[in-house]
Formats: structure tokens, sequence, C-alpha cells
């Protein structure tokens, strides 16, 4: 079976939550046998020296530069202002790349992959359509982490802001939905919030693990 993994960020080290589920998912499917096809940005502006962690898992790794953005610590005006005239969200458009589709496609007209994994719905800003089932690894309901942050911002600008942002990615988040065969979810809680949200899609819970031996 062969799998293309579409990510946003590198996920070795596996220090912090999103990179340990992404990690774990690429052992697991190594695991199982799977021939993975491991796609990702990466913050350095030359590709990384040593990504063979990364290939004891995949067989192919490639990997795009692309600046990082934090939605916490990075202000960034100007592309935050421009989001606003766009009906995507701001947390999604950070992650557009000509590149990174070049990259998808080349890939997809190489081979024939059985799935296609975007790690994250932000991964399918890049992402053409596919003929191969699309799953989608739903790291957090993005949306909703917004949604609990309105009521304690004090700021009314910052607060209509992070309001409208909430919104727009309400119906990326839908949209990615209704694009997978194959939803992934960290919690029962998550599953349940995605199908109150009207998420048509099968959908699966693949908690978050820790591996205790390393």
């Amino acid at each position: 079976m062969r799998i293309l993994v579409v990510s946003t960020f590198m996920p070795y080290p596996a220090i912090y939550g999103a990179a340990i589920r992404t990690w774990s998912l690429l052992k697991a499917l190594a695991s199982e046998g799977v021939e993975t096809t491991f796609l990702t940005f990466t913050p350095a502006p030359e590709p990384a020296d040593d990504l063979q962690p990364l290939r004891s898992f995949c067989q192919t790794v490639r990997t795009v530069y692309l600046p990082p953005k934090s939605l916490s610590s990075s202000p960034d005006y100007g592309r935050r202002a421009l989001a606003l005239l766009d009906r995507n969200p701001y947390a999604v458009l950070r992650f557009r790349s000509a590149e990174m589709r070049r990259c998808i496609e080349e890939q997809l007209s190489a081979r024939t992959f059985d799935a296609v994994i975007a790690d994250m719905p932000f991964s399918l800003v890049n992402l053409p359509p596919v003929s191969a089932p699309l799953i989608v690894n739903q790291h957090n309901i993005e949306y909703m982490i917004l949604k609990r942050y309105l009521p304690f911002e004090r700021n009314w600008l910052k607060r209509g802001y992070a309001w409208l942002e909430s919104e727009k990615l309400r119906r990326w988040e839908q949209d990615a939905c209704g694009r997978a065969s194959l939803i992934m979810a960290c919690s029962e809680c998550d599953r349940k919030v995605l199908l109150a949200a009207g998420a048509k899609s099968p959908i699966a819970v693949a908690p978050n693990v820790i591996d205790t031996d390393h």
C-alpha cells in the first residue's frame, strides 16, 4: 500500500503535541508495511541535513522552505490585513505555497497512491483534487480554539478579528470534512463536535499516544 502524507511542519524531533501525533502516525504506517511519501515545510532555507529519522519510516521525504509564521508570536500585520479580503482564514493562507503544490502534483503524477492523508486541514490549501481516498487528520478543532479565546479578549478590534477568523476556520474545516473519505479525530469529544458541526464523512477516533519506551 502507498500513502501520500502532506503536512505543514517537520514532526522530528517529536517534542510537542502536534509533532508527537504525526510522528506516531508515520511510525504506525511503517509498522503496517505502508510505503509512505511524506511532504512538508521546513523553516530553514536549506534542506535539513539529517532527514534520516524520517526516512526510517518514509520511503520518500520532500521538504519545501517556508518561513515560520506562528499564530501566537508573529504579528504579520500585512498578511493578516490582506486575509480580511479573502474568504479563507489567515491560519490557512499562511501555508499557501505554489512550490508545495508543484511538489504534491509531481508526486501524484509520478505514482499511484492508495490514500492521501492531509495532516491537519491547513494542508488542504495546496492539495489539488485527488482520485485516491482523502483522510484528514484533525489534530484540533481549530475554530473552537478561537471561540474559547473570544470571551477573554478585552480589545474589541482583536475580538472582532478573532470572531471573523473563527467563522472562516469553521467553514474551512467543514469543507475539509466534506472532501474527506475519512476523518481522524483525537478524542470522542472531538468526534461529537465534528458531528454536531455537520460532518457527514466517517470519523475514526485515533487518540494521541506517548511512546513511554523513549
